[in-house]
């Protein structure tokens, strides 16, 4: 487990560095994308790995709703919600907590999720108070709340 947090903060380094890089803009967005999709997997395998880890070892009430999840679950819970992108809005806010400044329209558009689907998955996380609009002229970017 230690190996795969270790990856994944190497994962991290990788798309800044690539953020940072020369490489055409194109060919950036496209290895992002693809730095993202490996982030999401082993995030997922992490998961997965914990779950298996939780049913095998003591069982806790979750104080939240009674039910009764494993340590190591309920430890991921507790813990920096950045383990757990289970859906595109998960996603969303990922990468702007990666990039820790305010984010475009047009950057979030690398993720890959289509014009209106995004529009509307940034609609419910303003609504959800977890990201704000910051305007500058014309302009508008995205931030944490």
């Amino acid at each position: 487990m230690a190996n795969s947090i270790q990856i994944l903060k190497e994962i991290s380094q990788l798309i800044f560095l690539v953020e940072n890089s020369s490489i055409q803009k194109t060919d950036k967005l496209k290895l992002i994308k693809v730095l993202f999709v490996l982030k999401l997997k082993l995030i997922e395998l992490l998961e997965k790995e914990l779950k298996m880890e939780g049913s095998e070892g003591l069982k806790i009430k979750s104080q939240s709703d009674n039910r009764s999840f494993g340590v190591g679950v309920n430890m991921a819970k507790s813990s920096d919600e950045s383990i757990k992108l289970s859906n595109k809005q998960d996603l969303i806010i990922q990468f702007i907590k990666d990039k820790s400044r305010p984010v475009s329209p047009n950057e979030l558009l690398s993720l890959g999720i289509a014009g209106r689907s995004l529009r509307r998955y940034i609609k419910s996380l303003i609504d959800g108070k977890k990201i704000k609009i910051e305007k500058s002229g014309r302009n508008h970017f995205y931030s944490l709340a």
